[in-house]
């Protein structure tokens, strides 16, 4: 199962040892982890189905163990294991989804396995809370409490800076959170003091798009849809959403299932230099 995991997920890839095989040795292939893993297509959904409808036909429950997925693997040194680990959960929970979708009946007495394990969570109370947000797509509690306060009395600032004061502390209480903006990064003050890029390591939230806002908008999408857990957000001048419309389009067709946050600022120049 687990070298039928790595045919199936993005990001591993299987070795093929025909010749090794021809002289009569026992052949046992690892996956190797060389990037992100994400589960582009389902895995197990036709065959479960075709099983499934065949009368008479007994099903056997697979247990597939996450973390042994990941030890039975060779995990590349730049790879930093624990986020392969989280990645690869969420990939087998997206295949369950599709399980659940196209009605594969689940063994009831596995079924309460499962509840009574993950009602262990209990014990894991920071962990716990952070699972809850990703599963729900909500926000952790009292994730408001971190934003800076403005009030007339308090010292005058820019927009720009109190922006940039803000999202640093979003990142402190939104583990999810990453983005950036098509070219203006540093003009628009939006870059994560915290974090480096993720061009450079994928654990890194601040994202490079380039000078095209097109490209922003549409990776930004990708990542609030496919990748669970993501809160994603871009930056850029109103003026230039005209490039972005077909991306912010299809973000408002699928805003249910997106948790994106676009930010549009004013180009003022002249105020801007007083």
């Amino acid at each position: 199962m687990v070298k039928y995991l790595g045919e199936q997920l993005s990001g591993i890839v299987s070795s093929v040892n025909g010749w090794f095989q021809s002289y009569g040795y026992h052949d046992v292939k690892p996956p190797i982890i060389y990037g992100d893993v994400s589960r582009p297509n389902t895995m197990t959904v036709f065959w479960s189905s075709t099983a499934q409808s065949i009368p008479r036909q007994s099903m056997k429950e697979v247990l597939i163990e996450l973390v042994t997925t990941l030890n039975w693997s060779f995990v590349g040194i730049n790879q930093p294991r624990h986020e392969r680990c989280y990645q690869i959960v969420l990939a087998i929970k997206y295949e369950v989804k599709d399980l659940e979708k196209a009605s594969i009946k689940i063994d009831a007495a596995i079924k309460a396995q499962w509840n009574a394990k993950f009602a262990e969570r209990v014990n894991y109370k920071e962990e716990a809370a952070e699972l809850k947000s990703i599963i729900t797509r909500g926000l952790p509690f009292g994730w408001e409490k971190a934003l800076s306060t403005c009030t007339p009395k308090g010292p005058a600032g820019a927009t720009k800076n109190l922006f940039q004061q803000n999202i640093d502390t979003f990142v402190e209480v939104l583990p999810g959170f990453l983005g950036g903006s098509a070219g203006l990064a540093s003009y628009n003050m939006i870059l994560l003091k915290m974090y480096d890029d993720c061009q450079d390591t994928s654990e890194e939230s601040n994202v490079r798009f380039g000078v095209k806002e097109h490209g922003m908008g549409a990776i930004c999408n990708g990542f609030g849809l496919r990748i669970l857990g993501q809160i994603p957000y871009f930056v850029t001048f109103f003026v230039f959403t005209d490039y972005m419309r077909a991306a912010i389009k299809a973000l408002g067709s699928a805003i249910d299932d997106c948790n994106n946050i676009g930010i549009l600022c004013g180009h003022i120049p002249d105020l801007e230099r007083r």
